[in-house]
């Protein structure tokens, strides 16, 4: 995949989905919650949230059920897997809930100041360095004053699986290659040293970070997803 492509690396069939889906209870599971914990009070008096590169739509799925007063969109370039989201909503009856197919690499189609809350999970995946800082601008214009951006991002992988390490080293190394990345040695992704950086020149004053472990050892669910990977590949 090309650096300006914002496209799915593994064609979303009902496997990839099913992994997508595993892969966001995990990231739940490790960040202790669907919102941060010191976050959590103030979430019922938010009315609108937006999450970016939303997937098969089990986060805000389970937002919108925990939180029925907040009004939810979720926006992915892919077309069936926003039909997906959207059956997904629809099944469970969550009518504040809807999705819009959207490149957000292009820029955000929302007026300004339309969103309390604007969340993104693992957006690492597609985004590039000369991308990251018309998104944050975006995503900046978008929400309300006083609201948040909650940006949840992947970082170098330690295992003492071999298979692992060497899926993530070829990784790290491609994705450097299409300037994706702001690795200094190709050996990791480098967006989490980098974000509060570009949070700041897009015009956020408040930008604090908190670190979340993902167990990558032999035996857990984090290398059941990567064989699952490899074989979707």
């Amino acid at each position: 995949m090309g650096k300006n492509e914002n496209k799915y690396i593994i064609e979303p069939n009902t496997a990839e989905i099913a992994r997508l889906i595993d892969q966001d209870h995990i990231f739940t599971t490790a960040m202790g919650g669907l919102f941060p914990e010191d976050l959590e009070p103030d979430i019922p008096k938010a009315r609108s949230l937006l999450n970016l590169g939303c997937g098969p739509g089990e986060w805000e799925s389970n937002v919108a059920y925990q939180y029925p007063n907040l009004t939810i969109t979720g926006v992915d370039i892919d077309k069936d897997i926003v039909k997906y989201a959207q059956a997904l909503a629809d099944v469970r009856t969550l009518a504040n809930l809807v999705y819009e197919v959207m490149d957000i690499k292009r820029g955000l189609s929302f007026d300004d100041n339309a969103f309390d809350i604007v969340n993104g999970r693992l957006l690492f995946a597609f985004m590039d360095k000369e991308s990251w800082p018309k998104l944050l601008a975006e995503c900046y214009r978008v929400v309300k004053p006083g609201g948040v951006v909650l940006l949840a991002e992947y970082e170098v992988t330690v295992s003492n699986s071999t298979v692992l390490q060497f899926l993530y080293s070829r990784l790290y190394k491609l994705l450097l290659d299409q300037d994706r990345t702001y690795s200094v040695d190709r050996r990791s992704v480098g967006i989490c040293h980098m974000l509060p950086r570009l949070l700041k020149d897009a015009g956020f004053t408040e930008v604090v970070s908190r670190p979340f472990l993902i167990d990558a050892s032999y035996g857990s669910p984090c290398i059941s997803l990567a064989a699952r990977i490899l074989k979707l590949a």
